[in-house]
C-alpha cells in the first residue's frame, strides 16, 4: 500500500481487493454494490466514491494482480477514463474478458452481477 497509508485504510483496501478478486471474468460490479457489502458483510460502512479511492490507490504490484477493472459505476460508466491511461488499460481488460465496452460504457444489464451472487462468492450473507 502506499506509504503513510493508516491501518484502517490498508484494511479496507484488503477488503476491496478481496471483493474484486471473486468477480468472475466477464462479470462487472459497481462501487455501490461493494460498499454494500462491505457494510453487510464486514461492518465496514464507506460511500461507493470510498470505494473508489480504495482502489485508486493500490500500487502497481497490487493492482496486477486483482480483479479492480470488474468495478466500474453503477451507470456502466468506467470511471477511470478521466484518468487516462488507467480508463484505457481498464477497458482493455474488461473486453479480453469478454466485455464489451461501447466507448466508456458497459451494459449493466448484460454484464453486471447481482449483489446476490457477489455476495454468495464471498461465502457469506450481506
Amino acid at each position: 500500500m502506499k506509504k503513510g497509508v493508516g491501518e484502517k485504510e490498508r484494511k479496507l483496501s484488503e477488503l476491496v481487493i478481496e471483493i474484486s478478486n471473486v468477480i468472475p471474468r466477464g462479470k462487472v460490479a459497481y462501487y455501490g454494490q461493494i460498499a454494500d457489502i462491505l457494510w453487510g458483510k464486514y461492518g465496514r460502512e464507506v460511500s461507493a466514491q470510498v470505494v473508489g479511492w480504495a482502489l485508486f490507490g493500490l500500487p502497481p504490484e497490487v493492482v496486477e494482480n486483482t480483479g479492480w477493472h470488474r468495478i466500474i459505476k453503477k451507470t456502466g460508466e468506467i470511471a477511470t477514463m478521466k484518468l487516462g491511461f488507467k480508463g484505457q488499460k481498464q477497458i482493455e481488460l474488461l473486453e479480453l474478458e469478454g466485455v464489451n465496452c461501447s466507448g466508456d460504457i458497459v451494459d449493466m444489464i448484460l454484464f453486471g452481477i447481482s449483489t446476490g451472487e457477489l455476495v454468495g462468492l464471498l461465502g457469506g450473507n450481506k
